[in-house]
């Protein structure tokens, strides 16, 4: 027994894992490293690093999806149980909520979506809990909530100032998606609607009152102690730049880049994360991936789909001239091909 020990501790390690979500995204051309670590305070507010496990970048033509990662690896008998849940302050949860769009300084091209244009890709739970064979451990999943909710406010400043820098020199400019995952070998269970206590204690089978599923979209409301730590950096880099500066430069809903920051670090830092369990079939990548390129370059089924919702007009011409623009970004980029 003991000369086989050396297994388990190298899979609990969780570099085997990391190992094969490395290998899923280079398959996929993606720019990857492992452990990408940030400041924040600790629980005496003594500023330390941190990190998540991979961070990964996925761009296809002129969007740059940046991802998040932390990888969870557990015995094949742990259970991760979730509730389910719909709705947030902003309404329904959807495919880009996960997704965190930022395209607030780009000046010509833009998310040619809104929030509830794609149908869902995945069932949305809120708070969940650990279960093993031996107990239940409540601090597995905040922990890996934690780990990239902290990292998000500084990869949405990374991604404004790789927009503005582009403004300046007259580069290519790239809408980012920033999209914190979390990759599990854990079973994911979301448990079904109306199930009570009294229904749990007269089952005995998980089944009975979940389903069982390959991936999920977990709500991440945002506590006052992440919401402070989001409002610092974004202040810190407000005070870099100048607001007057970043003000003339802001391209977005709002022209004050403070109210802007300040809602994102409110709602959408983050607004949710994409929960895969990991398997060789790979199902939860491949459906994000097809997510993925569905929002760098909408297909005529998805056109279609908005006109059967009976969308506005002008929706449907944003995305027709959101196809043209990337076909005319290809056909200048053509003979450097």
């Amino acid at each position: 027994m003991a000369e086989t020990k050396w297994k388990d501790y190298l899979l609990k390690s969780g570099l085997p894992l990391e190992y094969e979500v490395r290998e899923i995204l280079d398959a996929r051309k993606c720019q990857t490293h492992f452990e990408q670590s940030y400041l924040r305070p600790d629980e005496n507010n003594i500023i330390n690093a941190f990190s998540y496990d991979i961070g990964s970048a996925y761009i296809p033509e002129l969007n740059y999806f940046d991802m998040l990662i932390e990888c969870k690896y557990r015995d094949p008998s742990t259970n991760w149980i979730f509730l389910p849940d719909y709705t947030t302050a902003l309404g329904e949860l959807t495919s880009t909520s996960f997704v965190h769009v930022n395209d607030h300084f780009t000046q010509e091209y833009k998310h040619p979506f809104r929030f509830n244009e794609i149908p869902s890709i995945a069932p949305v739970c809120s708070k969940g809990i650990e279960i093993t064979t031996d107990g239940q451990n409540p601090k597995s999943i905040s922990q890996a909530v934690a780990q990239l909710s902290y990292a998000m406010a500084e990869t949405i400043v990374e991604g404004m100032t790789a927009q503005i820098s582009a403004e300046k020199t007259g580069i290519t400019e790239q809408i980012f998606y920033h999209i914190p995952i979390i990759v599990t070998t854990a079973n994911l269970y979301r448990l079904k609607e109306n199930i009570n206590i009294d229904t749990i204690r007269k089952t005995d089978k998980l089944e009975d009152i979940s389903t069982k599923e390959d991936y999920l979209i977990l709500k991440t409301p945002n506590g006052k102690d992440l919401q402070r730590h989001s409002l610092n950096v974004f202040t810190e880099f407000i005070n870099r730049y100048d607001k007057v500066t970043l003000n003339k430069l802001l391209k977005s809903y709002d022209k004050d880049i403070s109210l802007i920051c300040s809602a994102i670090a409110r709602s959408f830092c983050p607004e949710g994360i994409f929960v895969i369990h990991h398997s060789k079939d790979s199902k939860g990548f491949e459906k994000l991936f097809e997510l993925m390129d569905e929002l760098a370059i909408p297909t005529e089924k998805t056109i279609a789909l908005i006109e059967d919702k009976k969308k506005k007009k002008v929706q449907i011409k944003r995305l027709a001239e959101w196809r043209q623009t990337l076909k005319n970004f290809n056909e200048k980029r053509a003979p450097w091909n």
